[in-house]
């Protein structure tokens, strides 16, 4: 008879499999990562371009440039490319994002090299047909007008302004930025821009080896921009609480942030672990004091962002109104205790395999291990950095914890957006 009341054993190991993949070159020198699987009946094809709102000569160009690729090319309207598609069972997805730009393809295995020259042909002589970019823009100004009324993208966009000053990365799109933006800056960029600063591609799937002819052939014939360059303007943040109103909002929205260090850094697992006790997961400090035994928000979030020029930390929390104050200096008590009282070996503990679960869960198939790949690329990391940055946070003491939390939580150096 099994004695319910015993919790059964547990045999957890901390060892992080390695990540295989192959590595192939087009003629212009792109690399192409692959993994390959015989049994997978779907082909994953993804495109990164250097570029994104970093580098955009006009605000919005990189967004409307990256979305309008399906909306007409030379010799197909935006109807004939979905109605492609779509008879095929093939799935495209466009992102326009702040340091990149990038175009996803999932089809069949079998369909693949026969979907892959008219998904080319979307980027090599895309037309941004005039009224698609009219209704683009319509569509856009109206999703900007529903989010100024919530009070977590008011938030947003101060912090942004406030922790990134002058560079880049504090705009965000406007309606007058939109009635600015014309064909010519859309065209300018993408040929400027986008189309000479294909970065990598991945491949995942059961494809065949002439799927890499065919790459080679539509993305290896073209000239390449190797250059990547970061923005000139440095990064100046102003510290401190940034108020402001909102009418008819019946919630409160918080957004605490500073900047730290990148992925590469020796104590980056130490920033990394200490910033998951605190508010990383569903059990962490924040989510305990302020949800559970407060009752003062559905939850609250601390997470770590990594981009090309910078890296912060941000905390994020909707709360009731007229409670900014009190969880404001509910998170700075939280922040303290880490700095100042001993962690458990087994808070540590269950905070490391909370860790290692999620990784592993999280590259379950080839798709979500193209998806880690993917972060190694960007952010020019080893092949090995899961492993020994799992291996490294295993051996994390309490003592480094709080000498991390004094070093990189510092109140003074945190910008704070409340709006309510």
């Amino acid at each position: 008879m099994i004695n319910r009341a015993i919790a059964p054993g547990c045999n957890f190991s901390t060892k992080i499999p390695s990540l295989n993949y192959d590595s192939y070159f087009l003629e212009n020198g792109i690399p192409v990562y692959a993994i390959h699987d015989k049994d997978q009946e779907i082909c994953g094809l993804e495109l990164i371009f250097e570029g994104g709102k970093r580098v955009e000569p006009v605000p919005g160009a990189s967004y409307f440039a990256t979305h309008l690729l399906t909306a007409g090319t030379s010799q197909y309207t935006k109807s004939e490319i979905n109605k492609f598609f779509e008879l095929r069972g093939a799935f495209v997805q466009m992102q326009a994002g702040i340091d990149i730009c990038s175009f996803n393809l999932y089809c069949l295995s079998n369909q693949l090299n026969n979907i892959l020259p008219f998904f080319a042909h979307l980027f090599l002589e895309p037309a941004f047909p005039n009224e698609q970019i009219e209704k683009l823009k319509t569509q856009k100004k109206q999703s900007i007008k529903i989010n100024e009324q919530k009070s977590s993208y008011n938030a947003s966009k101060i912090l942004r302004k406030y922790l990134f000053g002058k560079h880049p990365y504090s705009h965000i799109l406007s309606e007058n930025d939109i009635n600015n933006l014309n064909k010519r800056d859309i065209v300018k960029y993408w040929h400027h821009v986008s189309v000479k600063s294909l970065k990598f591609i991945s491949l995942a799937g059961n494809f065949k080896d002439d799927a890499l002819k065919n790459l080679n052939t539509f993305f290896g014939l073209q000239s390449i921009n190797r250059q990547t360059s970061s923005s000139k303007i440095k990064i100046s943040p102003n510290y401190g609480l940034v108020k402001n109103g909102l009418k008819n909002s019946r919630q409160a929205s918080l957004k605490l942030a500073t900047l730290t260090i990148s992925p590469t850094h020796e104590k980056y697992p130490l920033v990394s672990l200490t910033n998951t006790i605190l508010g990383g997961y569903f059990g962490s400090r924040l989510m305990q004091s302020i949800r559970e035994d407060k009752g003062l928000t559905y939850g609250i979030h601390s997470s770590i962002v990594h981009l090309k020029d910078a890296s912060y930390v941000q905390i994020s929390a909707d709360v009731k109104k007229g409670s900014t104050t009190q969880v404001i200096e509910l998170i700075w008590n939280e922040v303290n205790k880490l700095g100042s009282q001993n962690i458990s070996n087994q808070e540590i503990t269950k905070v490391i395999n909370y860790l290692i679960g999620s990784y592993l869960t999280s590259t379950d198939n080839i798709f979500d291990k193209m998806a880690k790949i993917k972060h190694l690329k960007l952010h020019n990391l080893s092949d090995n950095f899961y492993s020994i940055f799992y291996q490294q946070i295993a051996s994390i003491s309490s003592k480094q914890i709080k000498q991390t939390t004094q070093e990189y939580f510092n109140r003074e150096l945190f910008t704070t957006a409340l709006v309510e």
